[in-house]
């Protein structure tokens, strides 16, 4: 069968005409395909997205992410935070791939080196902030040591990989506690995934796994259509829709927030309470979130998204409201008003347009500029990095979801950090 393409696809989709997928039995290799494969297994260079995947199967922590984004134990099963860091009991039924001994040392040996002044490693220590070292107390327990009081140090340390010690090139050879053996390794096309015997985490199903780069979304779309992918990762957005007609879809907020800045030194009427609450009603975030993500993106009524901290379910976004909008645009005195809207990539300036088009809606014309008065931004707080900003006043738009289309034969949720768990998988 020849893969399908983009045009194909959609219309397909809408005529209800995809077969879909085999049934794949609970012992053959689960398949993920994703655009590219990380180059690197080296867990401390890591910075995509793609990386992660990776490094979440073949990798543990010493604390992770539990639901609504607690702190939960992993290596570590306890531990005490003070002034200077924190000291963490380990596990003692840990060992790393190759047989060595999780402990202490292991833990030092993997925060000296993110600490050391490579460039590959510059991505991970800038996450860990005011991290200063790490100093083995005994085998079993070891102190985590920071430069000054960090609230956020256990949220950092989730993104912490612990990989065995040693001198090997880790580009090419991976050994960690993970769930899952890193096996045959062609970067850029394809890594295969083994369960490890001795794992400490239980599995009850997948017991290998390949992942392969498929560069082109129409061929995707087409191994997932055919059975050859169970999971597809980092699917173009445009295609979510079509695909969540005929497939699961596994997905959760992504750890960003887009949202729409008031610049209230480039113009004094956006620090007008009437006018901040007018532009926020002339805002149609479900519009936004239907265009822009194919549904995959829930509006936004505060920064933080779900799942974070801070978050505050009981808050909820305002509904779109022209009508109120443009009263209180009377009341600022903001009739007639011209305002310039700016993004710093792609994504942000497609959803400025829209904004443009909402403001063209209540009177006031917008004009697309690289900075603007007003500033279509991204706030990542899975980056662990200051949200706050430039000063301006912040309006919510969206919260963006990660998305993970799947075979019928797999059930699969997105873990809070925003990756899929092999061992988590459950196959029909």
């Amino acid at each position: 069968m020849h893969p399908i393409t983009r045009r194909q696809f959609l219309a397909s989709t809408a005529a209800g005409l995809i077969f879909l997928p085999r049934l794949q039995t609970s012992n053959a290799t689960l398949t993920i395909a994703m655009p590219a494969l990380t180059d690197s297994l080296d867990p401390h260079m890591a910075s995509a997205r793609r990386d992660w995947l990776v490094i979440r199967q073949v990798f543990d922590t010493l604390v992770e992410y539990g639901e609504n984004s607690a702190i939960q134990p992993a290596l570590a099963h306890s531990w005490t935070l003070d002034e200077t860091g924190a000291t963490f009991a380990l596990r003692d039924d840990v060992t790393f791939h190759n047989g060595a001994p999780f402990d202490a040392n292991a833990v030092v040996f993997n925060v000296e080196r993110i600490l050391t002044d490579h460039p590959d490693r510059a991505y991970l220590r800038a996450l860990m902030g005011d991290l200063a070292g790490a100093q083995a107390l005994d085998s079993r327990t070891v102190r985590i040591v920071t430069r000054a009081v960090d609230p956020l140090l256990l949220r950092r340390l989730t993104h912490l990989p612990i990989a065995a010690p040693q001198t090997d090139d880790m580009r090419y050879r991976a050994v960690g506690t993970g769930a899952y053996i890193a096996g045959e390794y062609r970067p850029n096309r394809y890594l295969d995934l083994i369960a490890f015997p001795d794992r400490w985490r239980d599995i009850d199903y997948v017991e290998s796994a390949r992942l392969i780069a498929i560069d082109d979304p129409q061929r995707m779309l087409g191994a997932l259509q055919r059975g050859e992918a169970d999971i597809l990762a980092e699917t173009p957005t445009e295609f979510l829709a079509g695909i969540a007609r005929i497939y699961p879809v596994a997905a959760r907020a992504d750890g960003t927030c887009v949202l729409l800045r008031l610049n209230t030194g480039v113009e004094p009427l956006l620090s007008v309470p009437e006018m901040q609450r007018a532009l926020s009603l002339a805002m149609d975030r479900r519009f936004i979130a239907q265009i822009v993500y194919s549904g995959f993106a829930d509006p936004a009524g505060q920064i933080a998204p779900p799942g974070y901290p801070d978050h505050d379910p009981t808050i909820t976004p305002p509904d779109y409201d022209r009508e109120t909008a443009l009263s209180l645009l009377i009341d600022a005195g903001a009739s007639p008003l011209s305002l310039t809207i700016g993004g710093t990539n792609d994504w942000e300036r497609q959803i400025a347009e829209l904004v443009i088009e909402f403001l063209n809606a209540v009177g006031i014309v917008g004009e697309l500029a690289e900075t603007g008065a007003l500033m279509v931004e991204t706030r990542d707080f899975s980056a662990l990095r200051d949200t706050s900003g430039a000063d301006g006043v912040l309006i919510p738009l969206v919260h963006p979801q990660i998305a993970f289309p799947l075979s019928h034969g797999v059930d699969a949720a997105v873990a809070p950090d925003g990756m899929i768990r092999l061992h988590e998988i459950i196959r029909r």
